[in-house]
Formats: C-alpha cells, sequence, structure tokens
C-alpha cells in the first residue's frame, strides 16, 4: 500500500477522512497498538465462483488495511509469496502482510501450506447457480470434449433451448462448484495444523452483520477490544 496505490478505495478513504473521528479512531488506535495485530502474516480468502468471496475479500483487506497501512498487499490472485524472499524462513520474519483473494489453491505458489489464515466463503448452491445464469456464465463450453465451433454452437444451443441441455447444465455446473469447494479444504487440511479458520455463509452477512465482520477479524488474529 502506498499513495501512489493505497489498499483503501476512494471511498473509504473520503469516508475515514470525513467520518473517521471518534470511535472509529479510537478503534483503530485500539487495532494499531502492540499485539493487537498479526503484522506480517497471509490471508488467503477463498470461495467457490459466486459465493460472496469478493465480498469476504474486502472484510479481510479492511481489517488489515487499518491495523498495518502502508504494510499491506492486497488484490486479487494469490501470488507466491515464497518468491520475494531469499530463504523461506525471511517470510516469518517480515512485516508485511498479505491479504488475497483466489477461487482455487495454486499448487505451485504453495498457498494451501503457507498461507497463516485461510478463509472461506460459501452459499446455497442455488443461489450460486442462479448467480451465474444471471451473469451469463452458462453454456459457454461443453465439458471435456474438443468440439469444433459450429459444434459448440449446436451444443450452446441445445444447452440454452431445450429442457434435458438446460438440466445436464445445472447437474455439470453444481458438481464443478462442489468440486471446487471441496478441494480447497482437501489441500488445506493436507498439512498438519492447517484449517480454514472461518467460513462464511453469505446470507448471514443479512442477519448478523457486525458478528460476521468480528469472527473474520479474530480468525485473521485480532486482539479482542
Amino acid at each position: 500500500s502506498s499513495w501512489g496505490k493505497p489498499c483503501l478505495t476512494s471511498f473509504e478513504l473520503k469516508y475515514l477522512h470525513w467520518h473517521g473521528g471518534g470511535r472509529l479512531y479510537e478503534g483503530i488506535n485500539i487495532l494499531r497498538s502492540p499485539g493487537c495485530f498479526p503484522y506480517g502474516i497471509t490471508v488467503a480468502t477463498m470461495g467457490i465462483f459466486r459465493s460472496g468471496s469478493t465480498l469476504l475479500y474486502n472484510v479481510a483487506r479492511l481489517w488489515a488495511a487499518l491495523a498495518a497501512d502502508k504494510g499491506l498487499l492486497s488484490g486479487f490472485g494469490c501470488p507466491d509469496r515464497l518468491g520475494w524472499y531469499w530463504k523461506p524462513e525471511h517470510v516469518k520474519r517480515s512485516k508485511c502482510t498479505l491479504v488475497c483473494k483466489d477461487h482455487r489453491f495454486n499448487v505451485k505458489t504453495r498457498l494451501a501450506e503457507i498461507a497463516d489464515v485461510v478463509l472461506m466463503s460459501r452459499r446455497s448452491p442455488a443461489e450460486s447457480l442462479c448467480s451465474r445464469k444471471l451473469m451469463d456464465q452458462w453454456c459457454k463450453f461443453p465439458s471435456g470434449v474438443k468440439s469444433s465451433e459450429a459444434e459448440v454452437k449446436r451444443w450452446r444451443t441445445a444447452c440454452l433451448e431445450t429442457e434435458e441441455g438446460e438440466r445436464k447444465e445445472v447437474v455439470d455446473q453444481c458438481h464443478a462448484l462442489m468440486r471446487q469447494q471441496a478441494d480447497v479444504y482437501r489441500l488445506r487440511e493436507k498439512h498438519p495444523g492447517r484449517g480454514i479458520a472461518y467460513d462464511v455463509l453469505l446470507s448471514d452477512y443479512s442477519t448478523s452483520t457486525e458478528a460476521q465482520v468480528a469472527n473474520i477479524g479474530r480468525a485473521m488474529g485480532v486482539c479482542a477490544a
């Protein structure tokens, strides 16, 4: 995070400027007090497509940005943090906090192993599927089949316009999303002592917003104020 490329958006910076007095700054001072935030951690926010993973990422980013100020790197797509340092032990000594968002663990970056905190988002499969269809992520390509452009066009027409094609697309996409979610858990839990720190159900933001924001902070290691 820098003046040129801050990890806070212009809207968030304006809010801090115009409304940041009183209790908000009191909370920030507590958050930045010694021992309240574990500087230097790697936080991976994961989730299947259309599950609220971007919302989860932004909550985690705000916790880290308010605590670490300019000692934060954040963004979509988790980088290879081990590649930043000469030796793996240098990662442990770094005070640079990383918060990133991804939908799958990249085996090459060893993120499932080295991430200090992994947060997960989830959503009703039916809601995720409806959202994908509304976003036109539907009947794109036939799975597991190499086809010509004409064959893909015929397949897509059948997928969109026939009951059988529609039913198969629902089943295929649902299975793909569930495999994607299971893979995050499986790859993380392969490493002893590692696991998912917190798994947020998207609808819980509507019924218990403050509790979910607080739970995400606690899972990241924020102290109890």
